[in-house]
Parts: C-alpha cells; sequence; structure tokens
C-alpha cells in the first residue's frame, strides 16, 4: 500500500472509506463488503461534490492491495 501511495503523489490518504461510497457506490460488483469496513482502507479525496477524484486503497491481504478509483468531471 505505501508504495502505490508514495508513486500516485496524490497527497494525503486518510484511514478508511469515503462515507458515499459505503452507500452509493460500487453495488454489484462483487467488491462492496471490501468496501464496507473502514479497517483495511485508506482512501484520497480531492473533489468538490461536482468534479475530483477519489481513490481508495484496500489491503487484501499478503502482499495483495486492490485500488478503487472514481472521477468526477
Amino acid at each position: 500500500m505505501g508504495s502505490f501511495k508514495t508513486k500516485s503523489k496524490l497527497g494525503q490518504f486518510q484511514a478508511g472509506v469515503p462515507t458515499n461510497w459505503k452507500s452509493e457506490y460500487w453495488r454489484g460488483s462483487g467488491v462492496v463488503d471490501s468496501l464496507q469496513a473502514d479497517a483495511g482502507n485508506e482512501h484520497y479525496s480531492d473533489w468538490d461534490g461536482k468534479i475530483g477524484r477519489q481513490v481508495v486503497v484496500h489491503d487484501a491481504g499478503g502482499d495483495k492491495d486492490v485500488v478503487f478509483a472514481r472521477g468526477l468531471c
């Protein structure tokens, strides 16, 4: 997770998942369980509600991380 966060140059990641993701996004994708809990997730948000980006890095165990990205324009 650290390597992605450093190389992405996005800025400061926060613990957990953005609250709007828990109720609105990734339904029917088979990954929603990973995004329901704050544990094992960190996120970066840069948006004003209309434009921007949100990224969640999920620790899938072992050496595996899953990156979820959402762009708004």
